[in-house]
């Protein structure tokens, strides 16, 4: 799943934040995982990071990526997980924000 956006000009950086909950049954030794990315439109990713299931987090946890630069650009927030044929595992994520940062 993806979703595109514009940094508006003059902005110095941009923080990604998302609230990301976590159910799993998984107990196996290839935990399955959640990966989110802030990419360019050519498939490069600025930043990005992965959620496990093998140590989920009680509730709703806060996440934050920050990417500087990329004034006036587009940048595509990007979602995709991996989940074995094991126990199932439930992503949930809620509150996605972008906040540009002016100086």
């Amino acid at each position: 799943m993806s979703q595109s956006f514009v940094v508006p000009q003059g902005a110095v950086r941009i923080d990604v934040e998302l609230f990301v909950s976590i159910t799993s049954s998984d107990n196996d030794s290839s935990p399955d995982a959640l990966y989110y990315t802030v990419n360019t439109p050519n498939g490069t990713s600025l930043a990005g990071t992965f959620l496990s299931s093998s140590s989920p987090p009680s509730g709703y946890s806060r996440k934050t990526l920050t990417v500087t630069g990329h004034a006036g650009e587009s940048l595509f927030m990007i979602f995709s997980c991996a989940n074995d044929a094991g126990n199932p595992t439930t992503w949930r994520v809620d509150d996605v924000r972008v906040t540009a940062v002016f100086q």
